[in-house]
């Protein structure tokens, strides 16, 4: 399958590598915090932090396989609803075990949303597959890097209140839900 518009499918991956990257650079950034405020050793802080990115590699392969079979938009959905669904679960947990649940939900999420933007760019950028790409990595790295920045802001202006910076990332992640909805539509 290609999309139907491919110039707009990896417009779509670019913003959405921007958007989900800046709200995933503030509770990467908030994460450790908060986790210490609920009395979380600093072992487990450290387990929680690498969860995500064990999680995401070991299900890379199934993300790919999951593409294949249903293909890239239902993949690049489904990992920004589960981006969502984890940010909302942070206005909720109060514990370990609940942040340990968080951090693998955000790496199933990313696995999908990782195969599939590279899917989208590889399938769909054409002769600009370098140029598409670089745009993308720059996108997720600036979003990432601005996300820890306004993180330490919000969390400053808010009072140390994680509640009001993960309401902010609840909103602000809903945007790339938004965006991978909308642009990398197949034609069968």
């Amino acid at each position: 399958m290609r999309a139907r518009n491919p110039r707009l499918a990896v417009a779509t991956v670019i913003a959405e590598g921007f958007l989900g990257r800046l709200a995933f650079g503030m509770i990467s950034f908030a994460l450790p915090l908060y986790a210490y405020r609920l009395g979380v050793s600093l072992s487990e802080i450290g387990l929680l932090v690498s969860l995500r990115t064990v999680v995401s590699l070991l299900l890379k392969p199934a993300a790919g396989a999951a593409a294949d079979r249903w293909g890239v938009r239902t993949v690049y959905l489904a990992g920004s609803a589960g981006r969502v669904l984890s940010v909302a679960g942070l206005l909720v947990v109060d514990g370990y075990a609940g942040l340990v649940a968080v951090r693998m939900l955000q790496g199933l999420s990313a696995a999908g949303r990782d195969v599939a933007s590279l899917s989208v760019i590889a399938r769909d950028a054409q002769s600009r597959v370098g140029s598409a790409y670089s745009w993308y990595s720059t996108a997720k790295h600036v979003g990432g890097v601005a996300g820890a920045a306004v993180a330490g802001i919000v969390l400053r202006a808010a009072d140390g209140s994680f509640d009001t910076l993960f309401l902010l990332v609840l909103m602000l992640s809903t945007l790339p839900l938004a965006v991978a909805w909308l642009g990398p539509k197949e034609d069968p």
